[in-house]
């Protein structure tokens, strides 16, 4: 009786793996050192991609380039609760406005914040009033920088402060009102009364 060994078919696989290999490298962005010192943007819904304005469209009707991508891209996002009753006696506080308390938002609400944000601008038609109480304030930071949102849905304005000091306004639409009050309701922060 002879203890032949079975013969071993040649392997298909490694051929194909050669074969996938060359092809990757000679596709640009593919190759061994392509990625060095880049970092992946994530990968984001197509509703949350900051739109490039209508023609025609004035900037205060359209949400901040900058500040959509510090959200989109954020780490934390803080909601805070303002008072625009006292601002002349609140010298420290959000922006110079007195917080009435803040939630440091959880991963579940984040996504839906930051759709209802960036989506959340309102009509050419939508007039902007004068005053400027606001109830709510948005902190948002992503790796290399941060935004301040203070929104005054009563007058329709929000302006947005950035890390370098650098300002921005826009014209919200209602629509974020509810939900940014929901998520301060939930975790039993006052809200200021509405005139």
């Amino acid at each position: 009786m002879s203890t032949r060994s079975p013969r071993r078919r040649p392997s298909t696989l490694l051929p194909a793996v050669i074969v996938v290999a060359s092809v990757l490298l000679l596709v640009p962005g593919c190759g061994r050192d392509s990625n060095r010192g880049v970092v992946d943007e994530p990968v984001l819904p197509a509703y949350l991609e900051p739109e490039q304005p209508e023609p025609g469209r004035s900037k205060p009707y359209v949400f901040p380039v900058r500040a959509a991508n510090i959200l989109l891209r954020s780490i934390s996002i803080t909601l805070l609760s303002l008072d625009p009753q006292n601002h002349a006696i609140a010298p420290t506080g959000f922006h110079k406005w007195p917080v009435l308390g803040q939630v440091l938002v959880g991963r579940a609400s984040h996504h839906g914040l930051v759709k209802q944000l960036v989506t959340g601008v309102a009509p050419q038609s939508t007039p902007i009033a004068a005053c400027f109480n606001p109830r709510h304030g948005v902190h948002a930071v992503s790796s290399t920088d941060f935004a301040d949102l203070v929104i005054c849905f009563e007058c329709n304005w929000v302006r947005v402060y950035y890390s370098d000091g650098t300002t921005e306004s826009y014209v919200p639409s209602q629509s974020p009102r509810e939900f940014l009050s929901s998520v301060l309701m939930q975790v039993k922060i006052p809200l200021a009364p509405r005139k």
